[in-house]
């Protein structure tokens, strides 16, 4: 595969949680081709990239959030892009079901719930 890349001009993404140096390969030559082959780490988003993409969520949905709200959001989310705009649609849906606002009362009413489910987000 790596030689017909090569020889084609393709790219080609290989992804593992392990680094490259953790793996136990046996064969010499695949360990040697893939040490070649340029390699990143992508780590988690901060806490402040995943504030600022809450503020960002919140604005687009219009909503309007007691102080500290998303810090509790926060808080109790995984780290991730994808998880935390999950979460707050989910929040943003259950708010509307509820007729509540978005606050720490409510959001502490999702969790009880999401954990009653074995389902949860936080």
């Amino acid at each position: 595969v790596i030689n017909f890349a090569r020889e084609h001009k393709r790219n080609i993404l290989f992804t593992s949680n392990l680094n490259l140096h953790e793996m136990a390969l046996d064969l010499a030559d695949l360990k040697s081709r893939l040490m070649a082959i340029p390699a990143m780490q992508i780590a988690y988003p901060d806490l402040e990239s995943l504030r600022h993409h809450a503020y960002q969520l919140i604005a687009k949905l219009q909503l309007k959030l007691e102080p500290g709200v998303i810090e509790l959001i926060l808080q109790h989310s995984r780290r991730s892009f994808a998880e935390l705009t999950h979460l707050i649609s989910e929040l943003n849906h259950f708010s509307l079901l509820e007729k509540a606002k978005i606050n720490s009362h409510m959001i502490k009413k999702f969790i009880r719930i999401k954990s009653s489910c074995h389902n949860s987000y936080l």
